[in-house]
């Protein structure tokens, strides 16, 4: 009988402990708090439990999202992310599954969500929502691509290339004829899984020659020259993400240093006044320094330097 009620006693305070935890959980989540698990890249866990932008690695979230956006795959992204020296919050390296997740995962946009609890703008925001918007257009696109490569063989136009007919992709495929030769070709997409389409197939060394030669004399032509070069000044003149993360988490900094003192102004002083002033200077300092070796690396501010040399 004793045993019985040991046991029953224990089960009673395991459910009881299990709903004050799912109850904690509950309430955190509500606040948007962090409710454990792995913190994303980009982001770090405050003293009190809130998700703060992390000014080192955040940026390159962007540029991996942007990465992606502008064409690159997955497995690109990776070896870029890295060659920067990027790794997870438990110093792990990069791997296309969590390049993967990290494409898709809302958070960046600031959407807390915790079981049946979503709050938009919950977290603060990393990538902006058109640029989130554009990255799983595009993830969309390839899950129908059937594939960049074939075999051993890389089909420069696969992706880029589409039915004049159906307006579907044309993708490169390979067969080996009776004399054992290899046929190299392109073939729409609607024609090879739906027959929705009678486009016949293209040989591979024909057109791509034929797209080859063509971009070379459009991209020799004056008009697109001047075009380029537009494209590549103002690219020079864009901010890049890691300058603009950076001015935006000092005018925080100054915000709340400000914000401070005039707190002290009006007499309200309390035993961690002065330790907070001190890291928020401190802060301070290392933003400011971040951003002045960022903003030399900018091919503008070389090119200034090198002007007045």
């Amino acid at each position: 009988m004793l045993k019985s009620v040991l046991e029953g006693m224990a089960e009673y305070y395991s459910t009881e402990l299990a709903e004050k935890v799912r109850r904690g959980m509950t309430e955190n989540a509500l606040k948007c708090k962090f409710n454990d698990g792995a913190v994303p890249i980009g982001y770090v866990i405050n003293d009190e439990q809130f998700f703060e932008v992390d000014a080192v690695k955040a940026p390159y979230v962007i540029q991996a999202f942007e990465a992606y956006a502008n064409g690159k795959t997955i497995k690109e992204i990776v070896e870029m992310l890295n060659a920067k020296g990027l790794t997870t919050s438990h110093g792990a390296k990069i791997t296309i599954n969590i390049v993967t997740d990290m494409l898709k995962n809302r958070r960046y946009i600031g959407e807390y969500r915790f079981r049946d609890i979503v709050r938009k703008d919950g977290i603060p925001r990393i990538v902006p929502q058109a640029l989130f918007d554009k990255v799983q257009t595009e993830r969309e696109k390839n899950k129908r691509d059937t594939a960049r490569h074939k075999a051993e063989d890389d089909y420069l136009l696969t992706t880029k290339l589409f039915c004049g007919k159906c307006g579907r992709y044309i993708t490169g495929e390979s067969g080996t004829g009776r004399s054992g030769a290899v046929h190299r070709y392109y073939k729409c997409n609607g024609a090879k899984y739906r027959h929705a389409c009678d486009k016949k197939t293209i040989k591979k060394e024909w057109i791509e020659d034929l797209v080859v030669r063509h971009t070379c004399e459009m991209m020799m032509s004056d008009n697109m020259i001047e075009d380029i070069a537009g494209i590549v000044f103002r690219s020079f003149q864009k901010e890049n993400p890691v300058i603009q993360l950076l001015k935006r988490r000092l005018g925080e900094t100054e915000t709340a240093l400000n914000n401070l003192l005039k707190a002290i102004e009006e007499g309200i002083i309390t035993s961690t006044t002065k330790q907070r002033m001190l890291e928020l200077e401190q802060t301070r300092d290392e933003l400011n320094l971040k951003l002045i070796k960022e903003e030399m690396k900018s091919p503008l501010s070389q090119k200034r330097a090198w002007s007045y040399g």
